[in-house]
Protein backbone atom coordinates (compact mmCIF):
# COMPACT_ATOMS: atom_id res chain seq x y z
CA UNK A 1 0.00 0.00 0.00
CA UNK A 2 3.40 2.03 0.04
CA UNK A 3 2.75 4.35 -3.39
CA UNK A 4 -1.37 4.46 -3.96
CA UNK A 5 -3.52 6.77 -3.17
CA UNK A 6 -5.03 5.14 -0.07
CA UNK A 7 -1.59 4.84 1.67
CA UNK A 8 -2.19 3.11 5.38
CA UNK A 9 -5.46 1.78 4.89
CA UNK A 10 -4.43 -1.87 4.85
CA UNK A 11 -6.34 -2.32 8.32
CA UNK A 12 -9.41 -1.04 7.12
CA UNK A 13 -9.35 -2.45 3.57
CA UNK A 14 -7.05 -5.40 4.15
CA UNK A 15 -8.56 -6.89 0.73
CA UNK A 16 -7.08 -3.95 -1.51
CA UNK A 17 -4.28 -4.79 -3.53
CA UNK A 18 -1.04 -2.15 -5.14
CA UNK A 19 -2.54 -0.70 -8.16
CA UNK A 20 0.38 2.01 -7.91
CA UNK A 21 -0.25 5.52 -8.14
CA UNK A 22 -1.27 6.22 -11.60
CA UNK A 23 -3.73 3.81 -11.64
CA UNK A 24 -5.18 4.66 -8.14
CA UNK A 25 -5.68 8.33 -9.02
CA UNK A 26 -7.41 7.33 -12.01
CA UNK A 27 -10.06 4.94 -10.70
CA UNK A 28 -10.62 7.38 -7.81
CA UNK A 29 -10.89 10.59 -9.72
CA UNK A 30 -10.99 10.14 -12.89
CA UNK A 31 -15.13 9.46 -13.30
CA UNK A 32 -15.36 12.35 -11.07
CA UNK A 33 -13.68 14.83 -13.01
CA UNK A 34 -14.88 13.59 -16.77
CA UNK A 35 -18.48 13.10 -15.42
CA UNK A 36 -18.54 16.15 -13.17
CA UNK A 37 -17.65 17.56 -16.20
CA UNK A 38 -20.06 15.93 -18.48
CA UNK A 39 -22.81 16.87 -16.18
CA UNK A 40 -21.95 20.68 -16.32
CA UNK A 41 -22.26 20.75 -19.91
CA UNK A 42 -25.39 18.97 -19.71
CA UNK A 43 -26.93 21.75 -17.61
CA UNK A 44 -26.11 24.01 -19.71
CA UNK A 45 -27.03 22.55 -22.79
CA UNK A 46 -30.93 21.97 -21.56
CA UNK A 47 -31.19 25.33 -20.45
CA UNK A 48 -29.69 26.85 -24.00
CA UNK A 49 -32.06 24.31 -25.67
CA UNK A 50 -34.05 26.44 -28.46
CA UNK A 51 -37.04 23.74 -28.30
CA UNK A 52 -39.11 23.19 -25.35
CA UNK A 53 -37.49 19.38 -23.60
CA UNK A 54 -38.81 17.48 -20.93
CA UNK A 55 -37.51 19.04 -17.51
CA UNK A 56 -37.98 15.60 -15.87
CA UNK A 57 -36.37 13.52 -18.28
CA UNK A 58 -33.43 16.13 -18.45
CA UNK A 59 -33.13 16.08 -14.40
CA UNK A 60 -32.81 12.20 -14.97
CA UNK A 61 -30.17 12.33 -17.22
CA UNK A 62 -27.95 15.21 -15.42
CA UNK A 63 -28.56 12.45 -12.06
CA UNK A 64 -27.23 9.25 -14.38
CA UNK A 65 -24.35 11.33 -15.79
CA UNK A 66 -23.04 12.04 -12.48
CA UNK A 67 -24.05 8.03 -10.59
CA UNK A 68 -21.45 6.82 -12.54
CA UNK A 69 -18.84 8.72 -10.23
CA UNK A 70 -19.82 6.87 -7.19
CA UNK A 71 -18.43 3.92 -9.03
CA UNK A 72 -14.92 6.07 -7.73
CA UNK A 73 -15.43 4.51 -4.48
CA UNK A 74 -15.43 1.15 -5.22
CA UNK A 75 -11.81 1.31 -5.90
CA UNK A 76 -11.61 1.34 -1.98
CA UNK A 77 -12.90 -2.33 -2.27
CA UNK A 78 -10.29 -3.53 -5.12
CA UNK A 79 -9.02 -6.90 -4.06
CA UNK A 80 -11.82 -8.93 -2.06
CA UNK A 81 -11.90 -12.32 -3.68
CA UNK A 82 -14.88 -14.31 -3.68
CA UNK A 83 -13.60 -16.49 -0.61
CA UNK A 84 -13.44 -13.51 2.06
CA UNK A 85 -15.47 -14.20 4.99
CA UNK A 86 -18.02 -11.38 5.04
CA UNK A 87 -17.84 -11.20 8.91
CA UNK A 88 -13.99 -10.07 8.57
CA UNK A 89 -15.45 -7.07 6.62
CA UNK A 90 -14.54 -3.92 8.23
CA UNK A 91 -17.01 -1.97 9.09
CA UNK A 92 -15.33 1.23 6.91
CA UNK A 93 -15.50 -1.13 4.12
CA UNK A 94 -18.97 -1.74 4.73
CA UNK A 95 -19.95 1.97 5.45
CA UNK A 96 -18.16 2.74 1.85
CA UNK A 97 -19.72 0.30 0.10
CA UNK A 98 -23.29 1.45 1.51
CA UNK A 99 -22.63 4.87 0.43
CA UNK A 100 -22.11 3.72 -3.17
CA UNK A 101 -25.09 1.17 -3.26
CA UNK A 102 -26.82 4.43 -2.04
CA UNK A 103 -25.88 6.53 -4.52
CA UNK A 104 -26.42 3.79 -7.20
CA UNK A 105 -29.83 3.13 -5.98
CA UNK A 106 -31.03 7.29 -5.62
CA UNK A 107 -29.52 7.99 -9.02
CA UNK A 108 -28.57 5.26 -11.47
CA UNK A 109 -31.46 2.73 -11.25
CA UNK A 110 -33.76 5.36 -10.79
CA UNK A 111 -32.27 7.13 -14.17
CA UNK A 112 -32.42 3.51 -15.64
CA UNK A 113 -35.91 2.32 -15.01
CA UNK A 114 -37.57 5.99 -15.34
CA UNK A 115 -36.08 6.82 -18.60
CA UNK A 116 -37.77 3.42 -20.52
CA UNK A 117 -40.79 3.87 -17.85
CA UNK A 118 -41.74 8.04 -19.48
CA UNK A 119 -41.13 7.41 -23.07
CA UNK A 120 -43.66 3.80 -22.51
CA UNK A 121 -45.87 5.22 -20.08
CA UNK A 122 -45.19 9.17 -19.51
CA UNK A 123 -44.64 10.70 -16.71
CA UNK A 124 -47.17 10.19 -14.18
CA UNK A 125 -46.01 6.38 -14.90
CA UNK A 126 -42.54 7.31 -14.14
CA UNK A 127 -43.13 9.32 -10.98
CA UNK A 128 -44.83 6.70 -9.51
CA UNK A 129 -41.51 4.22 -10.14
CA UNK A 130 -39.62 5.86 -8.70
CA UNK A 131 -39.33 4.40 -5.30
CA UNK A 132 -39.47 0.78 -6.65
CA UNK A 133 -36.50 1.92 -8.70
CA UNK A 134 -34.49 2.76 -5.66
CA UNK A 135 -35.44 0.07 -3.65
CA UNK A 136 -33.95 -2.14 -6.26
CA UNK A 137 -30.65 -1.68 -5.22
CA UNK A 138 -31.30 0.17 -1.66
CA UNK A 139 -32.09 -3.32 -0.11
CA UNK A 140 -28.34 -4.11 0.17
CA UNK A 141 -28.38 -1.20 2.65
CA UNK A 142 -29.84 -2.93 5.12
CA UNK A 143 -28.63 -6.38 4.34
CA UNK A 144 -24.65 -5.12 5.01
CA UNK A 145 -25.12 -4.90 9.16
CA UNK A 146 -26.83 -8.55 9.05
CA UNK A 147 -23.44 -9.74 7.34
CA UNK A 148 -23.95 -9.36 3.33
CA UNK A 149 -21.24 -9.28 1.53
CA UNK A 150 -19.69 -6.33 -0.38
CA UNK A 151 -18.25 -8.92 -2.64
CA UNK A 152 -21.69 -10.84 -3.53
CA UNK A 153 -23.15 -6.91 -3.73
CA UNK A 154 -21.03 -5.98 -6.56
CA UNK A 155 -22.07 -9.05 -8.57
CA UNK A 156 -26.02 -7.76 -7.41
CA UNK A 157 -25.72 -4.63 -8.14
CA UNK A 158 -24.11 -5.47 -11.51
CA UNK A 159 -26.51 -8.00 -12.56
CA UNK A 160 -29.57 -6.03 -11.62
CA UNK A 161 -27.79 -3.28 -13.46
CA UNK A 162 -28.27 -5.11 -16.23
CA UNK A 163 -31.45 -6.53 -16.63
CA UNK A 164 -32.50 -2.79 -16.25
CA UNK A 165 -30.19 -1.86 -19.43
CA UNK A 166 -31.53 -5.08 -21.40
CA UNK A 167 -35.04 -4.25 -20.98
CA UNK A 168 -34.88 -0.52 -21.94
CA UNK A 169 -32.32 -1.40 -24.95
CA UNK A 170 -35.10 -3.81 -26.33
CA UNK A 171 -37.82 -1.31 -25.92
CA UNK A 172 -35.87 1.32 -28.21
CA UNK A 173 -34.66 -1.41 -30.52
CA UNK A 174 -38.47 -2.48 -30.81
CA UNK A 175 -39.31 1.32 -31.66
CA UNK A 176 -36.65 1.74 -34.66
CA UNK A 177 -37.39 -2.14 -35.89
CA UNK A 178 -41.04 -2.42 -35.44
CA UNK A 179 -42.89 1.43 -35.58
CA UNK A 180 -43.46 3.68 -38.24
CA UNK A 181 -40.97 6.12 -38.38
CA UNK A 182 -44.72 8.80 -38.82
CA UNK A 183 -45.11 7.40 -35.09
CA UNK A 184 -41.82 7.73 -33.34
CA UNK A 185 -38.29 9.39 -33.47
CA UNK A 186 -36.13 7.15 -34.38
CA UNK A 187 -33.58 9.28 -34.29
CA UNK A 188 -33.88 9.58 -30.96
CA UNK A 189 -34.79 5.85 -29.93
CA UNK A 190 -31.13 5.09 -31.75
CA UNK A 191 -29.65 7.57 -29.18
CA UNK A 192 -31.06 5.50 -26.34
CA UNK A 193 -29.37 2.79 -28.15
CA UNK A 194 -26.14 3.70 -28.30
CA UNK A 195 -26.37 4.96 -24.55
CA UNK A 196 -27.30 1.61 -23.12
CA UNK A 197 -24.91 -0.46 -26.02
CA UNK A 198 -21.78 1.86 -25.10
CA UNK A 199 -22.88 1.67 -20.97
CA UNK A 200 -22.82 -2.18 -20.52
CA UNK A 201 -20.03 -2.78 -22.46
CA UNK A 202 -17.68 -0.03 -21.13
CA UNK A 203 -16.92 -1.88 -17.82
CA UNK A 204 -16.07 -5.69 -19.87
CA UNK A 205 -12.66 -5.34 -20.59
CA UNK A 206 -12.13 -4.06 -17.20
CA UNK A 207 -13.82 -7.63 -16.12
CA UNK A 208 -12.07 -9.80 -18.20
CA UNK A 209 -9.12 -8.04 -17.50
CA UNK A 210 -9.76 -8.43 -13.22
CA UNK A 211 -10.57 -12.30 -13.58
CA UNK A 212 -8.17 -13.16 -16.39
CA UNK A 213 -4.86 -11.59 -15.11
CA UNK A 214 -3.65 -12.33 -11.57
CA UNK A 215 -3.45 -9.12 -8.95
CA UNK A 216 0.03 -9.61 -9.05
CA UNK A 217 0.49 -10.10 -12.84
CA UNK A 218 -1.13 -6.85 -12.93
CA UNK A 219 0.81 -3.52 -14.05
CA UNK A 220 -0.15 -0.12 -13.71
CA UNK A 221 0.66 0.33 -17.11
CA UNK A 222 -2.20 -2.17 -18.18
CA UNK A 223 -4.53 -1.30 -15.60
CA UNK A 224 -4.45 3.00 -16.35
CA UNK A 225 -5.08 2.03 -20.38
CA UNK A 226 -8.49 -0.82 -19.17
CA UNK A 227 -9.63 2.45 -16.71
CA UNK A 228 -8.91 4.70 -19.46
CA UNK A 229 -11.24 2.76 -22.12
CA UNK A 230 -13.89 2.27 -19.26
CA UNK A 231 -14.46 6.15 -18.87
CA UNK A 232 -13.69 6.83 -22.30
CA UNK A 233 -16.69 4.15 -23.60
CA UNK A 234 -19.02 5.92 -20.21
CA UNK A 235 -18.60 9.35 -21.51
CA UNK A 236 -19.61 8.12 -25.01
CA UNK A 237 -22.70 6.91 -23.28
CA UNK A 238 -23.74 9.63 -21.14
CA UNK A 239 -23.40 11.97 -24.39
CA UNK A 240 -25.87 9.54 -26.43
CA UNK A 241 -28.33 10.43 -23.48
CA UNK A 242 -27.94 13.92 -23.33
CA UNK A 243 -28.66 14.37 -27.04
CA UNK A 244 -31.56 11.75 -26.02
CA UNK A 245 -32.60 14.14 -23.69
CA UNK A 246 -32.39 17.35 -25.92
CA UNK A 247 -34.88 16.07 -28.14
CA UNK A 248 -37.30 15.08 -25.37
CA UNK A 249 -40.64 17.23 -25.42
CA UNK A 250 -42.20 18.24 -22.43
CA UNK A 251 -44.87 15.51 -21.46
CA UNK A 252 -47.37 16.14 -18.41
CA UNK A 253 -44.49 18.68 -17.03
CA UNK A 254 -46.88 20.97 -15.41
CA UNK A 255 -48.43 18.23 -13.16
CA UNK A 256 -44.99 17.23 -12.13
CA UNK A 257 -43.72 20.67 -11.35
CA UNK A 258 -46.56 22.70 -9.86
CA UNK A 259 -47.98 19.11 -8.13
CA UNK A 260 -51.39 19.89 -9.39
CA UNK A 261 -54.09 16.83 -10.80
CA UNK A 262 -55.64 17.22 -14.14
CA UNK A 263 -55.48 16.23 -17.44
CA UNK A 264 -51.99 13.90 -18.14
CA UNK A 265 -50.57 12.77 -21.37
CA UNK A 266 -49.65 9.37 -20.70
CA UNK A 267 -47.03 8.32 -23.34
CA UNK A 268 -44.90 10.45 -25.65
CA UNK A 269 -44.26 9.84 -29.28
CA UNK A 270 -40.43 8.17 -29.47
Amino acid sequence: MRDSVWNDWEVPFPGSTEKGKVASYLIMFGPLLVFGYQAIYAHWAFKKSKRPISKFYSTLIKHGILSPGSTSLNGLLQGYSRGYDPSEYPDLARGIWGLTVACYSLFHSVNNCCRVIYDAYGLCSAIYFIPIAIIMQFWQVFALPFGFSPYLGCICIAAIDYVEHVVALLYWMFQVVMRDAEDVDKKRACFGIGGVVLHMTAIVPQMIYMITVPAEDQTTQQLSGIYTLTIVMMSGSQFFWTKMALSTPPSGEKIFFEATKGELDETIPI
